[in-house]
């Protein structure tokens, strides 16, 4: 771009008046040369200038350096590109009435030489002209936008870019709303200029992949994109009420940042951020989003960003807390980190779409009319984007991420034989457990009448009938299970004796603290119900799919349940609960996981919301009396962060802290809200819940029934997901988060699919609604793997009951103990609290 014709040696002298308030002023040299090489910005024409002049009668000669920028008026494709976005004179605006307002109300709580922006020197709307300092002279440069940013350069950015959205926000309150009329940032509802750069880039990137096989599947997608893109931004950009908004930067990416550097260690100490042309009023993690996306170098990108939104929250939150802003509570980190991933399809856009220009290399081909065209050539260029490596391995680190984001206390151990490879009479299926006690009402005469009232068979004559712990020791905590062999006859002609295996679940008659505890979670009443009323109905909508153990009895007198023994009949017995499941597995589960959760949904609305009534569950509004194990799991799990050399003290407090609050985030998390999907969840699904039935051949997963329905509840289906993925998953899947994003796509997908065949007239969520679910009840996926998975995890050895998590007596505080000996809880910590706490799952309230 040229120099404009009217930037002479006059117009500078008029300047240079009014910036001194000189009396005489005379020029003596100047210079005017271009401040940055073609394809390096895109916003304005941008001229160094040096100036050699002297003040009124001084003979002292002052040099002067500046940087010049004006509007594109002599190039009309720009001029009409740009003109809805008025980015010109919203700049203006922005450094003459905004930024100088910022400063003051910063200089409150920092010191007065923290710059954080360079200051204007003169600005003229009818030139559309703002004259700089340039900072260059004191040693500030540009990084590289082909190599980015590394984390020294991160984190200073971060602490500023916090400080100056925290100030906008404080301004904000104090002017009355003043700076919502910036309302014009990429997407917006004024124009959509942008679309034909946006969107062709989108088209560029489909066409590139759908060459590539293991990608053409996300080539669909974005080709699917093209029609609604616009709208997505557009929702994204809109500020939501109920979040502290702030003035964004809009562009905030490499070449909008300079850096000064130490000379001895060529570290970066500070950095000033520039160009505010398309600020607008919105979220301040669409800034964090585009920054993170466009301008960090890809192994940050990748490892890193849960560390840095954490790092900026802190500075945002301080800021905020400092300057005393009151107009809406400060968020928690939780509510921010939910808050980025409500904004997420910026931080796509970012990545897809902006940064292959903003690091393409052959920067001589780069103009407006190349990135803003139609022809073949622009076209072409286009294209090309995406033939950069960098921009390559870009797409193949982040789109299946991007994709699959578009982001029980109840423990009945039900041990199962394989009977597949013995014959049954030679099997001794029974096992050990010195808890278990026999119900003395499971008599000879109870259990006939059972068989009769079940076969519709009055002649039925029991013959023999046997009773053992279906249970090992440590297996079961919240019912009392027991194998019954009966061996019957049907006629009077006793030389032909049927057999069977059937599984007793009844109350714990025999523990009053323990019975009372369940009595207070309803957890007969509900699995009853929910075997003889709700269950059934469940199936008949699924047709041929099977999805529960059949039932002989219900039994409201005795609270107990008479099922078939499936190990026995079909040959389905447990999977490995200290192993966890593989990828085959879960992938089963969760299709049939979605067909439960789909059925009961479209029940509930032929039903007036009938399933709407099963608010009990693990956390719940009625009862807390199973706060004690929470508690206790959490106090051993902080004692051991306290003692390990990579957690520290810093979680042992944090957790601490954490104690009283989690029954109140568990029943927030477990709380059905009206803007999510909800359906009938199983509330304890967990390996030793669901009986799988194996080929005989390969030994790989066929089916499965789910079984102990005792703590169902009406609640978001990402309830079960989180209690599932957290106490269930082999280590290697669990603690892998690529392979949740899979399963949790995977779901989805089934769940949209069952939805859709079962005709429900309701909103399906997109994959996109549904991950938005996902991190709002994420606090149940803490409370499942801090409190839960050491639970069912227990050796069948160390001989646990339930005393042993909620008692509060010497042996059970050393039982507790003792569990964070085992690696995998130890490896769980060491993994998963950082995550947690940064996403501010480890929070309290202020």
């Amino acid at each position: 771009m040229d120099t404009p014709q009217w930037l002479t040696e006059q117009y500078l002298e008029e300047v240079l008046y009014r910036y001194h308030d000189a009396k005489a002023l005379n020029i003596l040299k100047l210079s005017i040369n271009p401040a940055l090489a073609k394809g390096e910005n895109f916003g304005g024409n941008l001229n160094k200038v040096i100036i050699h002049y002297q003040l009124n009668d001084s003979k002292e000669i002052v040099i002067r350096n500046f940087i010049i920028k004006t509007a594109y008026e002599n190039d009309e494709f720009v001029v009409e590109k740009l003109k809805p976005y008025d980015i010109f004179n919203r700049e203006i605006s922005i450094y003459k009435e905004v930024l100088p307002k910022l400063k003051l109300i910063l200089k409150e709580i920092i010191s007065d030489d923290d710059e954080i922006f360079t200051e204007v020197i003169f600005s003229d709307y009818e030139r559309q002209i703002l004259i700089f300092e340039d900072v260059s002279v004191r040693g500030y440069t540009m990084a590289s936008r082909v190599e980015r940013l590394g984390s020294d350069h991160v984190k200073l950015v971060l602490k500023k870019l916090a400080r100056l959205h925290a100030a906008s926000a404080v301004l904000n309150e104090r002017e009355n709303k003043s700076l919502e009329i910036y309302d014009r940032g990429f997407f917006n509802q004024y124009t959509d200029t942008y679309k034909t750069y946006f969107v062709s880039n989108l088209m560029a990137c489909a066409r590139f992949l759908n060459h590539l096989p293991k990608y053409a599947k996300y080539a669909e997608k974005l080709f699917a994109l093209k029609s609604n893109y616009m709208n997505i931004g557009l929702k994204c950009f809109n500020p939501c009420e109920n979040h502290v908004n702030v003035l964004a930067h809009g562009d905030i990416w490499t070449n909008n940042l300079m850096f000064r550097y130490d000379s001895i260690t060529g570290k970066p100490v500070d950095v000033l951020i520039i160009d505010f042309q398309y600020a607008f009023w919105g979220s301040p993690t669409l800034d964090l989003h585009h920054f993170f996306n466009t301008s960090l170098k890809e192994t940050l990108r990748l490892n890193r960003l849960d560390e840095y939104f954490q790092d900026y929250y802190n500075h945002f939150a301080e800021t905020l807390l400092k300057l005393n802003y009151s107009s809406k509570s400060i968020p928690s980190l939780r509510a921010f980190c939910l808050e980025v991933e409500q904004k997420r399809f910026f931080a796509f856009h970012s990545a897809v779409v902006i940064q292959p220009v903003m690091i393409n290399e052959d920067a001589n081909e780069v103009d407006f009319k190349l990135v803003w065209g139609e022809d073949e050539h622009a076209i072409n260029f286009k294209n090309n984007l995406y033939k950069n490596e960098e921009v390559q391995n870009v797409l193949r680190n982040l789109l299946p991420a991007f994709d699959n984001k578009a982001k029980g206390l109840a423990i009945c151990l039900k041990e199962t034989i394989n009977f597949r490879r013995r014959k049954k009479k030679e099997i001794n299926i029974m096992v050990e457990n010195s808890v278990w006690r026999p119900s003395n009402w499971v008599t000879h005469a109870y259990v006939e009448k059972i068989l009769k009232e079940y076969f519709e068979s009055p002649q039925i004559r029991l013959l023999q009938m046997d009773m053992k712990p279906a249970t090992l020791n440590g297996e079961n905590y919240a019912s009392v299970m027991s194998r019954i062999y009966v061996k019957y006859v049907t006629s009077s002609d006793e030389t032909k004796p049927e057999e069977r295996f059937l599984i007793l679940k009844s109350s714990f008659g025999n523990d009053h603290d323990i019975a009372e505890m369940f009595t207070e979670y309803k957890t007969c009443e509900i699995e009853m119900v929910m075997y003889e009323r709700i269950l059934p109905k469940l199936s008949a909508f699924l047709g041929t799919t099977k999805f529960y153990a059949h039932t002989l009895k219900v039994d409201y007198d005795h609270s107990a349940i008479l099922f078939e023994d499936l190990s026995a009949s079909r040959g389905y017995v447990l999977a490995d609960r200290l192993k966890g499941l593989d990828e085959k597995h879960v992938f089963m589960i969760l299709k049939n996981l979605a067909k439960f959760h789909a059925a009961a949904a479209v029940l509930n609305k032929t039903t007036e919301g009938s399933l709407e009534k099963f608010d009990y569950g693990m956390f719940n509004k009625h009862t807390d009396k199973n706060a004690a194990l929470f508690e206790h799991m959490f106090e051993v799990c902080a004692k051991y962060s306290g003692s390990c050399s990579q957690l520290g003290k810093y979680y042992e407090e944090k957790l601490k802290k954490l104690i009283p609050y989690i029954v109140e985030k568990g029943r927030d998390a477990y709380e059905s809200k009206p803007h999510h999907f909800s359906t009938l969840c199983h509330g304890d699904l967990w390996v030793n819940n669901m009986l799988i039935l194996y080929n005989r051949e390969d030994k790989t997963p066929e089916d499965l029934v789910f079984i102990d329905f005792q703590l169902c509840r009406w609640s978001s289906p990402a309830i079960d997901l989180h209690y599932f993925f957290n106490t269930s998953l082999e280590p290697k899947l669990h603690l892998d988060p690529n392979a949740l994003d899979r399963f949790v796509q995977f779901y989805h997908s089934n769940l949209e699919e069952m939805l859709r065949k079962l005709n429900y007239r309701d909103h399906i969520p997109n994959l996109r609604e549904f991950v938005l679910q996902l991190e709002e009840t994420r606090f149940a996926a803490v409370a499942a793997a801090l409190a839960v998975q050491p639970v069912v995890t227990t050796e069948p050895a160390e001989g646990a009951d339930l005393h042993c998590f909620v008692d509060d007596t010497e042996k059970a505080r050393t039982f507790r103990q003792n569990l964070y000996g085992k690696k995998r809880l130890q490896n769980n910590a060491i993994k998963l609290l950082p995550y947690f706490d940064a996403l501010g799952l480890l929070d309290v309230p202020c």
